[in-house]
C-alpha cells in the first residue's frame, strides 16, 4: 500500500506522437505525507541517473485521498515549479507549455481509484510559478480552467517498471531529521516498498523487538482461568 499522499515521476520513450504510454514511473525521495510544491520541487530534482536520460518525462503522478472536479492549485503551482528541474529528459517550460507533460491524479475513492490527467495552461503555469499561497484552497488569481483534462487510456499491452532510490528507502516521514531538501541520490529498478515497511522506520521496529524480548522472559501475575 503507497501513501495517501505521493508523487511520482512519469516516463516514456520519444515517439513524435501525440499519444505516448507511461512505461517506468520514478518514486523519489519524500519527507511525509504533506503534499506541497516546495517539497515536490526539492524531491525531483535532486536525482539523475542513466536510467531515465533515454527517455523523456510525461510529467508527474499525485496520489491522494480525494478526487477533485478540477485540478488543485497546489498541483498546478507544482507543475509550473518543476518545468524545468528535469529538462534533460524534455520537462521544461516549453514542454509543459505545449501540454506535452501532464499531471497526472489518481484518487482513492470509497472502494474504487480514479483516475484522471490534466495539462497545465500557459496562464496557468504563469500563475504558478508566482503563487506563494500553498496551503489555501482558493488562492487568489486561481481559476479551475488552468487545468484542462487530457485523454487516458488504460491498456494491458505496455508491460512498465518502477525506479526507486538506491536501498528502497523512499519515505521520511518517520526520520525527519535525516532529511535534506539537498540530499543527493541515484535511482534503480525496483518496486517501492510499502510505506510502513521497516526499512522506513527502524526505531519502531527496533522497539518491537526490544519489547517482544522484554515480554518473553516475564510471569504472569494472576492465574488464568481458562487453562
Amino acid at each position: 500500500m503507497r501513501l495517501s499522499q505521493s508523487v511520482d515521476a512519469i516516463f516514456s520513450r520519444p515517439s513524435g506522437s501525440r499519444a505516448a504510454s507511461l512505461e517506468r514511473q520514478g518514486t523519489p525521495l519524500g519527507r511525509g505525507p504533506q503534499f506541497n510544491a516546495e517539497s515536490a520541487q526539492a524531491k525531483v530534482s535532486t536525482s539523475s541517473t542513466p536510467l531515465v536520460l533515454e527517455l523523456e518525462c510525461l510529467g508527474w503522478i499525485h496520489t491522494m485521498p480525494n478526487e477533485l472536479p478540477h485540478l488543485s492549485p497546489q498541483d498546478v503551482t507544482a507543475h509550473a515549479r518543476l518545468a524545468g528541474d528535469l529538462a534533460p529528459v524534455g520537462f521544461d517550460a516549453a514542454a509543459a507549455a505545449a501540454g506535452r507533460c501532464v499531471v497526472m491524479t489518481v484518487s482513492f475513492t470509497p472502494g474504487s481509484a480514479s483516475l484522471a490527467a490534466f495539462r497545465v495552461t500557459p496562464a496557468g503555469l504563469a500563475w504558478g510559478r508566482e503563487n506563494r499561497d500553498l496551503a489555501s484552497p482558493a488562492p487568489a488569481g486561481f481559476s479551475p480552467a488552468f487545468g484542462v483534462r487530457s485523454a487516458l487510456m488504460l491498456t494491458e499491452k505496455v508491460l512498465g517498471s518502477f525506479l526507486v532510490p538506491a536501498g528502497g528507502k523512499w519515505s521520511y516521514n518517520f526520520d525527519g531529521v535525516k532529511w535534506s531538501a539537498l540530499m543527493k541520490y541515484e535511482l534503480q529498478l525496483a518496486p517501492p516498498v510499502d510505506f510502513y515497511n521497516e526499512i522506513h522506520r527502524p526505531a519502531h521496529f527496533l522497539g518491537f523487538s526490544e519489547g517482544e524480548a522484554a515480554g518473553a522472559g516475564a510471569v504472569a501475575d494472576r492465574e488464568d482461568s481458562f487453562a
